[in-house]
């Protein structure tokens, strides 16, 4: 399977050798995540031992530990070879990922968790500022565009091949999951080490102001992550309202976020063009957060009509929202690159990542509490919440521009 898709992958991107590099070493590291965390938790509650409870408060504590983590080691990428990091991240996570099955408290189950988010979050932070060191400012967005449709297809792949063990139930089959999702992951690290380019590993420059001290700069990139809280509300809260307060079949809430991922494959390269700048992307974050709001307010709508009237508006709604995603991604992707000092790329993608913890944080509450639970005054809100975050992150960037610098070649 993986060699299929390193085809298709092939096929689709252009003759560049550290775009290919780069998106074969997504499709491995996303097939191993899709594998891994298609059956995770029910490992951990029925081979491990653990509650929900327990599961619930080891990952938060990881994600935690991981967010605040990642910010020293992706500095380090900043003087060090990031390709040279990315591999010893990746062999780190590998071999955590393996010794989950030694696992037996909660309290070992914390402490491999907060070392693997803490090795994951970091490899993404450094695999930013690599992009940054070796792509040019304008092909960085482009990269990304790319990477995120392997992504979704690979990690898609990924989550098919975990109902393996998970239809099998057996320690044995788990086990396989976990070696399978580590060797993916050693193999992305070996492919990036593999990348070519001398300026990656270059004598160190003087360093600028401190990503964690640019207030503005971390103002943009938490209004960023804020948008980023969509994830939410298409996992949560769409299911939820969709199975409890329509007239449409349960089934119909897997449709929709199937028709998501099918539409951001799609659509994902050529709807990013436009954000290959910092003005192009503030205003493709303002447009994708403008979108959502007729997109909630038309799922608001699906709660009120008929069962054919109901499923129009509902794919009305993801048609707009996937649209929504598409911009406010790549409309932070270029920011991301655009406004972060280019002196120190490793510390400022860290930073901006927090940004996406954040939108973590709130999604769920916006998704449950608000869109759900308040029903159509809730989808207004939230709607209003995106318009809100991606108009007041458009009027913050003028403030925060740092000239790009091209690091390539």
């Amino acid at each position: 399977m993986i060699s299929k898709l390193l085809r298709v992958v092939r096929l689709g991107l252009p003759e560049d050798e550290i775009f290919r590099r780069l998106a074969a070493a997504t499709l491995l590291s996303s097939f191993g995540q899709g594998l891994f965390l298609a059956c995770s938790a029910i490992f951990y509650v029925r081979i491990v031992g653990l509650t929900a409870a327990e599961v619930g408060a080891g990952l938060a504590a990881g994600t935690l530990f991981g967010m605040l983590g990642s910010i020293p080691i992706a500095r380090l990428s900043d003087r060090r070879d990031p390709r040279s990091i990315i591999l010893a991240l990746a062999l780190g996570e590998s071999v955590l990922l393996v010794s989950l099955l030694a696992v037996r408290s909660m309290v070992g189950f914390a402490a491999v968790v907060c070392m693997l988010l803490l090795a994951t979050r970091s490899n993404s932070a450094v695999r930013n500022a690599l992009i940054a060191r070796a792509v040019a400012p304008e092909r960085r967005v482009h990269l990304k565009a790319y990477q995120r449709v392997v992504y979704n297809v690979s990690f898609s792949a990924g989550t098919a091949v975990a109902a393996i063990p998970l239809a099998l139930g057996t320690r044995p089959a788990f086990a396989a999951a976990l070696l399978g999702s580590g060797v993916a992951a050693a193999s992305a690290g070996v492919v990036t080490r593999k990348l070519p380019g001398a300026q990656l590993c270059g004598p160190p420059v003087e360093r600028g102001q401190s990503a964690i001290r640019n207030f503005q700069y971390l103002r943009v990139a938490i209004l960023c992550g804020l948008l980023s809280a969509r994830m939410s509300i298409l996992t949560v809260a769409v299911p939820l309202w969709v199975t409890g307060h329509t007239a449409l079949a349960p089934w119909t809430a897997s449709a929709l976020i199937f028709l998501n991922t099918i539409l951001a494959i799609a659509l994902q390269v050529p709807a990013s063009r436009g954000a290959d700048d910092v003005p192009g992307s503030r205003r493709m974050v303002r447009l994708g957060a403008v979108v959502m709001l007729p997109a909630c307010l038309l799922f608001a709508l699906v709660g009120r009509v008929g069962t054919v009237a109901a499923l129009l508006a509902a794919l009305a709604a993801i048609v707009l929202f996937t649209l929504g995603e598409i911009w406010t991604s790549a409309g932070a992707w270029g920011l991301s690159f655009g406004l972060a000092d280019p002196s120190a790329p490793g510390d400022y993608q860290a930073v901006f990542a927090l940004g996406v913890g954040v939108g973590a944080v709130v999604g769920p509450v916006l998704a449950t509490k608000v869109a759900v639970d308040m029903g159509i005054l809730g989808w207004g809100l939230v709607g209003l919440f995106f318009v809100v975050a991606g108009v007041w992150a458009h009027r913050a960037v003028p403030s925060v521009r740092v000239p790009e610098v091209s690091t390539a070649p």
